[in-house]
Parts: structure tokens; C-alpha cells; sequence
């Protein structure tokens, strides 16, 4: 993982004077016809032997050639559409998949997000700007007067604040309401917008490559 940049400054620790140590650790393997799918999460040993996983998670690709496994970065490996378009919402029978988010993501988020739809890891990683107009086209919610911009989806989000947990239901039922009293920024599109992070319903369900 070090020699892919995967490792973040002070991730991992060791504490042999308090018997606590913290290592990336592989914790599952998947099988993608002849590429198996690496997923690796920091875990933290406690002085009595136990141990506790993190909800943040990398992933690599084990590959073999000449006889020979390779461990490779996922995106080496896996063909990385430019954009895609995920279906944002919560995990199967708990709160927040009354209703999704539908986004474009490009970059690394498509890297991010294929990791977790690809490997079943499901993680709370969606950011995004809230602005007023009409619905993104690749959005099906009817009756939606609002789209998301700037969609980032980031394996190492972590915790958002109270302000950002906004689902996507609440704005349509009551759009101003949550608009106006939700965090403000400015778009990259020049709207003013509200931010948007929301605690169970920030998983990246499915998705399909843009058509852009």
C-alpha cells in the first residue's frame, strides 16, 4: 500500500507501552473472473487481543502472471470509465432509502466508488452542492426542482456535521425549508447552493457510465 500512496500520514500506529497497534490489514477477498479484489481496512488490536476494524477501506488488485501473484493498484487494473452516475442512497432495510441522490461523479471519486460497489463494502462517502433549478437529467425522481453539483465521493470521508445530514426526500417535500436552513457555499456552476453529507444515505447503491 505504500508503494501505491495509500498509506496517509499517522494511519498506522504502534503503541507496544500501551499493547495498541494499528495496521492495514486485508479482511476479504473478492473474486472478479480472473482479477481478485483486495479489500484492506485499518485494523486496530487491543491489548487483550481484540480487534476493531474501520469503516474506512482501500482496495488492491492480486493478479497472476507466470505462475506468480501481483498485488497492483485497483486502477491498473480495472478499466475507469471518466464519469459516471451513481445512485446515492442508504443501506438495504435502514434509514435513508426512502428516497436517492442521483450525481456525476469523475476522478478519483469514480476510482473511490467503483471500489466499494465492486468489492460489496459499502461506505458513507458522498459530498455534495445542493442548487435550485431544474433536476439533472439522468435524475428519474419525478417532480424534483433541484440537482446535486460537485458530487465527491471519498473513501476516507469520515463524519460529517448535523447541518449536511439532509436527505434527498426532505428537499422534496420541503425544499426551502432545508435549502434555506441548511450550510451555504457557492457552486462551480456559480449558483449559490447548500452543502450536503448525509449520514445514511451517502452510499453509492449502483451505477452506469455517462453518457458525456
Amino acid at each position: 500500500m505504500k508503494s501505491q500512496g495509500l498509506i496517509k500520514e499517522s494511519e498506522e500506529v504502534d503503541l507496544p507501552e500501551l499493547g495498541i497497534s494499528t495496521k492495514w490489514s486485508a479482511t476479504a477477498l473478492v473474486h472478479k473472473g480472473k482479477i481478485d479484489l483486495l479489500v484492506m481496512k485499518l485494523v486496530t488490536t487491543l491489548k487483550d487481543g481484540k480487534t476493531e476494524e474501520s469503516s474506512e477501506f482501500e482496495v488492491l488488485a492480486v493478479t497472476k502472471e507466470n505462475r506468480k501473484h501481483k498485488i497492483k493498484s485497483f486502477e491498473s487494473v480495472i478499466q475507469i470509465p471518466q464519469k459516471i452516475i451513481a445512485k446515492v442512497g442508504g443501506l438495504p432495510d435502514g434509514p435513508g432509502n426512502v428516497s436517492y441522490y442521483y450525481v456525476e461523479l469523475s476522478g478519483e471519486s469514480v476510482i473511490a466508488a467503483l471500489k466499494s460497489v465492486m468489492t460489496g463494502t459499502p461506505y458513507a462517502g458522498f459530498l455534495g452542492i445542493v442548487v435550485p433549478g431544474p433536476k439533472a437529467k439522468y435524475d428519474p425522481t419525478p417532480n424534483r426542482t433541484w440537482r446535486i453539483v460537485d458530487a465527491t465521493f471519498d473513501l476516507r470521508r469520515g463524519s460529517t456535521g448535523e447541518g449536511l445530514d439532509i436527505q434527498a426526500y426532505q428537499l422534496d417535500e420541503d425544499f426551502h425549508g432545508y435549502f434555506s436552513g441548511a450550510v451555504p457555499t457557492k457552486s462551480s456552476t456559480g449558483l449559490d447552493g447548500v452543502q450536503v453529507g448525509p449520514w445514511f444515505q451517502a452510499f453509492v447503491i449502483e451505477f452506469k457510465k455517462s453518457a458525456e
